[in-house]
């Protein structure tokens, strides 16, 4: 499909799903999702950010429940368990990716061909295997509550019983002070610097800083890395390379393109 799109200069769209991964609470969440519309003819890729808590609406004949965040769909496609009324294409191994951008399709107004699933631990050994992107960070920003993965439902050194005291405490308190071992500060300086795959993926993820920590944000911040990768992927020092990336695309990424596309 792809290589045919390059062939006729024919515009098409790939969904880009990024998730938490099984080490991860909330494994099949979608954490992120951008839309690349590809335009071979005019050598153009535009990229479409959706918000991770829009709420939509289900077709009926999804048979999957009436409303879903943008984020549950990727979860809800992977769980053929519960949701055994699902048409067949969004059932196995493809079918979160297909079920969301089936769904997103109906949201962007544009038909989206194909969608690329890959985990945090996927992305950050791709970013490491390209070795590290630099990029500018636009405004500087500190999050106290970027989560310690394994450490999701920890209690910090408190007994269970205290546990409807804690959650009380949260209506009030920020949850890094109430479960700080839960949550580990990163810090971000404006200007130019050069991440590995570990602080790209803080860069991609943070959202809960004053000063840069919206949805928006966030999804300003994947496009600027996204760029990046891309640049360095254009470089003629990917070559030798190209090995670990093909590793690291056959391990960590779930997709209904062939290895070839």
């Amino acid at each position: 499909f792809v290589t045919q799109a390059f062939e006729n200069k024919k515009p098409f769209a790939i969904l880009l799903i990024g998730t938490a991964g099984n080490e991860h609470e909330g494994a099949y969440l979608a954490d992120s999702l951008i839309v690349a519309r590809i335009d071979p003819a005019a050598q153009t890729v535009q990229l479409i950010s959706v918000p991770r808590d829009l709420l939509l609406y289900m077709k009926p004949e999804y048979n999957i429940g009436a409303s879903w965040k943008a984020n549950a769909l990727y979860a809800v496609g992977a769980n053929d368990k519960d949701f055994t009324q699902k048409p067949a294409e969004f059932r196995g191994k493809t079918g979160g990716g297909i079920l969301t951008r089936t769904v997103l399709s109906e949201v962007v107004g544009i038909d989206i061909d194909r969608f690329v699933a890959l985990e945090f631990e996927g992305f950050t050994k791709l970013i490491d295997a390209v070795g590290g992107v630099t990029v500018t960070v636009e405004t500087s920003f500190t999050d106290r509550e970027y989560p310690r993965a394994g450490h999701e439902d920890d209690l910090c050194g408190k007994d269970s019983k205290q546990l409807p005291q804690l959650l009380t405490q949260l209506t009030y308190k920020a949850p890094y002070e109430v479960f700080p071992c839960r949550y580990q500060t990163v810090t971000f300086t404006k200007g130019q610097m050069h991440l590995g795959g570990k602080q790209a993926l803080a860069v991609v993820r943070s959202r809960h800083a004053s000063e840069d920590g919206s949805d928006f944000a966030r999804s300003a911040r994947q496009k600027i890395i996204i760029e990046a990768l891309k640049k360095k992927l254009q470089s003629p020092a990917i070559l030798p390379k190209i090995p670990a990336l093909f590793d690291v695309a056959v391990s960590s990424i779930e997709t209904d393109m062939s290895p070839a596309e």
